[in-house]
């Protein structure tokens, strides 16, 4: 999806922005976690960047919408990293060409054993924090041109967000510092190992959102979000769904819409 698609810029501060992967604001009911979030690609300034990569199942799909434009996974030159969990970083193997960028206190709580680490696909962040190409980002400071990284913790301990400064507006990536329009809105938060913390950071993300006019938020499990007179607007249309195999045969499709606003 591209944001011009849904009446916004489709370039904002020496970037050009394409959402190859619609985040999903939900959860399974019976067998555990659904994992479905945002990975966005970021041209400009003489970087392809990769914001996270998703779980294991994105990985077809990945390789297929960077096709769709031209692309192939060794052109991505860089992958920005929020957190460590599982969804957000396991596919990082597929761009080997690419420097990786993370924060330092969040990696060294996915490696430390501590009984707060959950939803951490633990040899991935193991093999990671041996990684030659990684490099750690600073709180506060730009990761790339125009793009400044800002401390984000609850979700994780280091998760960290990315505001892309435009000219006449930001664009915030809020990853799972704010998971879904419902978590902005109502200043909680699922699936989080400090809600306090994550409240604090749902109100400084409130924050950076008023700050500019037509500033849009980027969450890590939903679609982008923008204020409209002060109302919350979701931009583009979701896309979600999965396919049963419930009968007697492959040709025996069941088709769940999970798209329903």
């Amino acid at each position: 999806m591209r944001l011009g698609e849904v009446g916004w810029p489709t370039t904002l501060g020496g970037y050009e922005i394409d959402i190859l992967v619609q985040g999903y604001p939900g959860k399974s009911v019976h067998n555990g976690g659904l994992g479905w979030s945002t990975v966005t690609l970021l041209r400009g300034h003489g970087r392809v960047i990769l914001l996270d990569t998703g779980g294991f199942g994105l990985r077809a799909a990945l390789k297929q919408r960077l096709g769709a434009l031209g692309l192939a996974c060794d052109d991505v030159t860089d992958v920005l990293l929020s957190h460590s969990h599982w969804d957000h970083i396991v596919n990082y193997p597929l761009f080997p060409r690419a420097r990786l960028h993370i924060g330092q206190q969040d990696l060294e709580w996915a490696i430390s054993g501590d009984e707060s680490v959950y939803a951490v696909a633990e040899f991935y962040a193991q093999q990671l924090a041996r990684e030659p190409r990684l490099t750690y980002l600073e709180i506060g400071k730009e990761a790339f041109p125009s793009i400044r990284t800002e401390h984000a913790p609850g979700h994780t301990p280091g998760h960290l967000l990315f505001v892309l400064v435009g000219e006449d507006r930001d664009l915030i990536f809020a990853q799972d510092a704010a998971k879904s329009r419902a978590e902005l809105v109502s200043l909680t938060t699922d699936l989080t190992i400090d809600h306090a913390q994550s409240r604090a950071t749902l109100e400084n993300i409130w924050t950076l959102w008023k700050a500019r006019d037509g500033t849009i938020v980027v969450p890590g499990h939903d679609l982008p979000l923008i204020l409209e007179g002060g109302a919350v607007k979701t931009l583009g249309e979701r896309q979600a769904a999965i396919v049963g195999f419930l009968g007697d045969s492959l040709e025996e499709q069941t088709h769940f819409s999970l798209s329903v606003r």
